[in-house]
């Protein structure tokens, strides 16, 4: 008796990613965490942190706020990591960007993935469909 209460306290202590209230928090950590990214200066430590940290928070995220046409996470994220035509961050960490970008294709779909994208980058899309 006692282990099944033990087993319902630890099951109302635990956060569900479909938790209105953790879509709210992760979301506005993402858009905090995504602004990392903007600095050309960020040192490379970081910034794989803000990518791996974006890789893990696309999975939990829920697809509206993922694809929302004012303010999504996707459009956020895809204008911040080519913002620049160069960019020596997509570069130095070129396989967390391509998973990136594979995860929000198979969440988002390849037309809207492709529509954010800034049109310099789309060959990137086209390299990752052939995969």
């Amino acid at each position: 008796m006692e282990l099944d209460e033990e087993v319902e306290e630890e099951d109302q202590n635990k956060i569900q990613a479909t938790d209105e209230g953790f879509q709210e928090f992760m979301g506005k950590a993402t858009r905090i965490v995504v602004i990392f990214l903007r600095d050309r200066n960020v040192p490379h430590e970081l910034a794989r942190s803000v990518l791996q940290f974006l890789r893990t928070g696309i999975n939990l995220l829920k697809e509206d706020s993922l694809t929302a046409e004012k303010n999504g996470i996707t459009k956020l994220i895809l204008e911040t990591l080519f913002q620049y035509r160069i960019n020596h961050l997509v570069n130095k960490h070129k396989l967390i960007v391509r998973r990136i970008i594979s995860k929000l294709i198979r969440r988002c779909g390849i037309n809207f993935v492709r529509k954010a994208m800034p049109e310099a980058h789309r060959p990137m899309i086209s390299y990752l469909e052939k995969e």
